[in-house]
């Protein structure tokens, strides 16, 4: 579960065990951005950068006045590079699913089909589902957060 600034709220094993950034209390955006180990580890880190930012601007819509909002989009300007480029484009992208290519230092490569559920309601909040292709390889990485930890 995430908020709208990308604030993951709360997140099963498995998903932190694919990503500790995944775990609650961490800015996916932030992290993305900043942490120079996504670039690795995001296969596609321009194309989920791009969405990030975009999907961004179009959660805050008109409510840019946000104290969180300005907070946060004030400290990934002055850090990144990236993000001062694509915030200033004033693209807004609200991607709801696309395959997520990540390149995991236990699993190695894994495709995985992500989507995003805005559930209703003023807080904006969304659940984020990834899974596999049945059968695949990328599959049994899944399982448990033990085949992320130990496989290769």
């Amino acid at each position: 579960m995430q908020d709208r600034l990308t604030n993951v709220l709360a997140a099963n094993a498995i998903a932190t065990a694919l990503s500790s950034h995944y775990a609650a209390g961490r800015n996916l955006l932030r992290e993305v951005l900043l942490d120079p180990a996504e670039r690795d580890f995001r296969v596609d880190w321009d194309e989920t950068t791009a969405d990030g930012v975009g999907g961004l601007r179009a959660s805050l819509g008109r409510d840019v006045g946000d104290p969180a909002a300005i907070e946060l989009v004030t400290e990934l300007s002055a850090k990144s590079e990236r993000f001062r480029e694509l915030w200033f484009r004033h693209d807004t992208k609200p991607r709801t699913g696309h395959l997520a290519r990540f390149c995991h230092p236990a699993a190695g490569p894994l495709d995985l089909h992500s989507y995003k559920f805005t559930l209703p309601g003023p807080d904006a909040l969304s659940q984020v589902v990834f899974h596999a292709v049945p059968g695949s390889r990328h599959t049994d990485a899944l399982a448990s957060p033990a085949n992320l930890a130990h496989s290769k």
